[in-house]
């Protein structure tokens, strides 16, 4: 079973979830857009000089957050050129401390916040490797 299906069942991590039918239900044109669904998240300039990013606020400060994109680290610049909502499957967002995964809690900022996308091509991969796996 996927590692988002798991989570979302025990959901005792402080994680927020959102499954295909509620990304559907959005009808957000973007992953930005709809990523800033979730409670505490908006855009904000991060103070590089790079633009708005995804971020949370702490101390009064904007705090950008990690996000992965089917477990793999992704600039949030490129985000919306890479993926749109209609190719994810599920997307789970851990605010500020609450306890992401360990393996996607140890990259910087995820004090901040951790978002992490699933698009349906990483769920097909995973079925096809279970199955090959038989």
């Amino acid at each position: 079973e996927h590692e988002f299906l798991m989570r979302r069942k025990r959901s005792g991590g402080g994680g927020q979830f959102m499954d295909q039918d509620k990304i559907a239900s959005l009808r957000r044109k973007t992953v930005t857009d709809l990523a800033r669904s979730f409670s505490s998240v908006s855009m904000a300039d991060d103070g590089t000089g790079r633009g708005p990013v995804l971020s949370t606020t702490r101390a009064g400060r904007a705090c950008p957050i990690n996000v992965f994109l089917d477990g793999t680290p992704v600039s949030q610049m490129a985000l919306d050129g890479i993926v749109t909502p209609d190719l994810l499957v599920g997307i789970e967002y851990y605010a500020g401390f609450a306890s992401p995964p360990a393996k996607y809690s140890s990259f910087d900022r995820s004090q901040c916040g951790t978002m992490l996308l699933w698009t349906k091509t990483d769920f097909a991969r995973r079925e096809e490797a279970k199955e090959e796996g038989r």
